[in-house]
């Protein structure tokens, strides 16, 4: 009883065995022998030059493979510096992200009894210099926080390449999401000149763009100041007219010019005159102050004559106060 159990055993054994053999031929017969076949690449095109980092890619499936291996190297195959991928993928497609640089790449078909010859490599340039979306504008002229009293301005910045053309905007107001836009052009050079501006603070800004496409980042937002108005003349305060003095480092006070209501806010200095006649043809000193008061060291036993003239930052003078006299014993 034994003895039949065991043959019986055996038996399926062999035939499952068989079963599995036959299946394994099948196979192998039916299975398409790709040593003859072909990858034929798609993109990127032989010799194309990108511009993005990342690139996908293609070639034609073809019948039978199962996978596909690619390879890139930079510079080529036969001057190979870097092995950069060697993958094996079951798609006709794979993106890979590849610094700028010359490169080659080729593809072979695969399956489980057979394998093509690689493609015929492919040349690959990377350059990302075209890419403006990382550098920034600067810009050259009017300064920052520039304030001048012409109405003519010429506006400047250094030149990105390659760029189709510069877009400038000019916005009147000190806050940039409140403030009127004035002027919103697209620009061919790396110089822009607007007339006859009116008085008034402005911001300004000026962005890149190719046709990549590619845009850079705007520039840094720059302030101007067109103020036309001219100072107030100031009024003296000490030492009185005709004060007989006998410090011979005298205190000169005055009160300057109240420009809160001009249409601008420029900063305002004063220049202070000494002379030794009224009509100051000969003036000893000359100086400028930022504040209310101006120490000047004179000869005793003299008699002096002063004055004070207010100017601001864009170029604007004032009036010159009347004259006062005093004398250094």
């Amino acid at each position: 009883m034994l003895d039949y159990i065991f043959r019986t055993l055996q038996s399926r054994w062999y035939i499952g065995f068989g079963a599995m053999l036959m299946f394994i031929s099948c196979t192998e017969v039916f299975e398409t022998n790709l040593s003859k076949a072909s990858v034929n690449l798609l993109v990127p095109a032989n010799n194309d030059t990108v511009v993005t980092n990342t690139n996908t890619f293609k070639w034609q499936e073809v019948e039978g493979a199962d996978k596909y291996h690619i390879q890139i190297v930079a510079p080529s195959f036969d001057q190979m510096s870097s092995f950069l991928v060697d993958s094996s993928i079951d798609k006709s497609s794979e993106s890979f992200t590849l610094s700028p640089g010359k490169y080659q790449w080729r593809v072979k078909a695969t399956n489980h009894g057979s394998q093509s010859d690689y493609s015929f490599p492919r040349n690959l340039f990377i350059d990302t210099s075209s890419i403006l979306t990382t550098k920034q504008l600067i810009i050259s002229v009017p300064s920052d926080q520039f304030a001048t009293n012409s109405t003519n301005i010429d506006f400047e910045w250094n030149p990105l390449n390659p760029v189709e053309f510069y877009r400038f905007e000019l916005r009147k107001g000190t806050d940039w999401n409140t403030a009127q836009t004035i002027n919103n052009s697209q620009v061919s050079t790396n110089k822009f000149t607007i007339v006859d501006m009116k008085e008034g603070d402005y911001l300004w800004e000026v962005q890149a763009q190719n046709n990549v496409p590619s845009i850079s980042k705007s520039s840094a937002r720059f302030r101007l100041s067109i103020d036309t108005t001219r100072p107030l003349v100031p009024t003296l305060t000490s030492p009185q007219y005709a004060a007989s003095l006998s410090d011979s480092a005298v205190a000169l006070k005055w009160t300057s010019s109240d420009n809160s209501s001009a249409p601008v806010q420029t900063q305002i200095f004063d220049s202070v005159f000494v002379g030794i006649d009224s009509s100051f043809v000969a003036s000893i000193y000359k100086g400028k102050a930022n504040e209310d008061k101006h120490v000047v060291h004179l000869k005793r036993n003299k008699l002096y004559y002063w004055w004070i003239r207010s100017a601001d930052k864009a170029g604007n003078v004032g009036g010159h106060s009347a004259a006062r006299k005093f004398t250094v014993n």
